[in-house]
């Protein structure tokens, strides 16, 4: 006795034969619409209407609700974090399973969005060589005074890269904190850096 098609134990090659059985021919006619007609052996037809699939190039495409997300979460995060949060919320790119950096990296460029590091910059943040300069250390004092929080640092990228808030007047850290110094005696900074140009 015949297997039932539709159970999914039956063998793929077994099915074929059913329907063989059943189906004298199919016609596919293409429109807007994928329409199948579908002409059996004992003479009856009936018409099946499908819409056309999405061409491949849209199929990969990431939605447009995921690009505007990413594009409000460059304001405070690198891609990499950006990747972890948009997996979190159960998103998924259209090329991949998951995102991960690279891929976030490509759509930014894809789609004409400047990286995290660039608006921090816009927002007149400072590299550790321009914060050193301002503040007569080494750009070693920074990264650690970044560190420890006496200056506020921000991740400019997932390589390990920072940029620093400009810092004006009284907060100026002191390079040796054992050794008071008078306000006199701390670097004087331009007028720029605490209205954050660059």
């Amino acid at each position: 006795m015949a297997g039932d098609p539709a159970t999914p134990a039956t063998p793929a090659h077994e099915r074929k034969r059913l329907v063989r059985l059943i189906i004298e021919d199919v016609t596919l006619l293409k429109g807007d619409e994928l329409s199948a007609q579908v002409r059996f052996r004992g003479g009856a037809t009936r018409m099946l209407t499908l819409p056309r699939p999405l061409p491949a190039v849209e199929l990969r495409k990431t939605d447009l609700g995921v690009m505007k997300e990413l594009d409000v979460l460059l304001n405070e995060h690198t891609d990499g974090a950006i990747a972890r949060i948009l997996n979190a919320r159960g998103l998924r790119p259209g090329i991949a399973d998951a995102f991960d950096s690279r891929i976030i990296g490509r759509l930014r460029r894809d789609h004409g969005l400047s990286d995290h590091g660039a608006r921090l910059r816009q927002q007149g943040l400072l590299t550790a060589a321009e914060m050193a300069g301002l503040l007569g250390v080494n750009e070693e004092t920074v990264r650690s005074w970044g560190h420890k929080g006496i200056l506020v640092a921000r991740p400019r990228n997932d390589r390990g890269e920072y940029l620093y808030q400009p810092i004006q007047g009284e907060e100026v850290p002191m390079k040796w904190k054992s050794v008071r110094q008078s306000a006199d005696q701390r670097p004087v900074l331009p007028e720029c850096v605490g209205r954050g140009a660059v």
